[in-house]
């Protein structure tokens, strides 16, 4: 009697056991799917929407529309159809974290994004993001995979396989701040903007078209490309100190400015340590002063001269 008593506990012992391994298995599973599911969205976020878990396949371009706020948290990863981009005309918030980044990315890895465009009451706000694959839209020879005429905040973005040369555009935009970031094979483009930073990235190349009002500071950045353009001035269109300080080529020190055309039309301060160079020549309108600090060294174009 005893001896069945055990063997019935045993078995009974042997049941529970197995059902608790198989209701692991199943809550397991469960997660598993539901953190890897991919959900098929339309392209229109036409209301306030969260994104969370799993991927997201957009089915045409992604557009957030206007007073329309898309926040997608960390991990969530976006597959947008071949050829098709982003267009911000609300707000985008890209809440990734250092432990759990958030991708964007074509559905395929021989596809590509068109561009990402942000309207003039647009704003993306991105943390801990990486954007790969975008080709860039625009005339040949000049893309862009970017378009900013609202208000852009990049910290830790990392941009992979941009088309070469694809062009960062700031354009009329309200407040851009880039910093922490990486934009390897792509050049930022200054133009016109509200408030700007940008610090302590690593970008191929800036261009600096205008320097359009006070608002602005770029610092501390690694210029990764070795052209002799890769920091290049257009116009400065503001007095007083020169913010762009310290951008410096990987393993290099000094600070390289080319100044495409060396025209000052407001007093100017240049501060320490900079290799300038002045290819069309270098000219100081009247009324106004270059203040050129210790350490600069100035590089005059061949055949081309200094009025002042």
């Amino acid at each position: 009697m005893k001896k069945m008593k055990r063997k019935v506990f045993k078995i009974a012992l042997f049941v529970m056991i197995l059902f608790a391994i198989f209701s692991l298995k199943n809550k397991i599973l469960a997660k598993t799917a539901e953190e890897s599911q991919e959900n098929v969205v339309s392209g229109v976020i036409q209301e306030d929407t969260t994104w969370e878990k799993g991927s997201y396949y957009i089915n045409g371009n992604l557009t957030v529309n206007e007073n329309v706020t898309l926040t997608v948290q960390e991990g969530v990863t976006i597959k947008i159809q071949n050829g098709r981009g982003i267009q911000v005309l609300g707000n985008l918030q890209l809440k990734g974290t250092a432990e759990n980044n958030i991708n964007i990315q074509p559905q395929n890895a021989n596809e590509y994004l068109a561009n990402i465009y942000v309207k003039e009451n647009g704003k993306i706000e991105a943390k801990y993001t990486n954007i790969e694959h975008v080709k860039g839209s625009g005339q040949v020879g000049n893309e862009y995979f970017m378009d900013i005429y609202g208000s852009l905040y990049l910290d830790n973005v990392k941009f992979y396989d941009i088309k070469e040369g694809a062009k960062l555009l700031t354009l009329g935009s309200k407040d851009i701040v880039i910093k922490n970031s990486i934009l390897d094979g792509e050049i930022l483009v200054v133009n016109k903007y509200g408030n700007l930073e940008i610090k302590n990235n690593r970008i191929y190349k800036i261009l600096i078209d205008t320097i359009s009002n006070e608002n602005y500071i770029i610092e501390n950045n690694i210029i990764l490309s070795e052209d002799a353009d890769a920091l290049k001035v257009n116009y400065v269109k503001v007095p007083g100190e020169f913010k762009v300080y310290n951008n410096c080529k990987e393993g290099q020190t000094r600070q390289q400015l080319q100044f495409a055309f060396g025209v000052f039309e407001k007093s100017m301060i240049l501060a320490e340590d900079n290799d300038c160079y002045f290819i069309n020549g270098l000219r100081i309108e009247a009324n106004s002063t270059l203040t050129i600090s210790k350490g600069n060294n100035l590089y005059i174009g061949e055949d081309k001269a200094i009025q002042i």
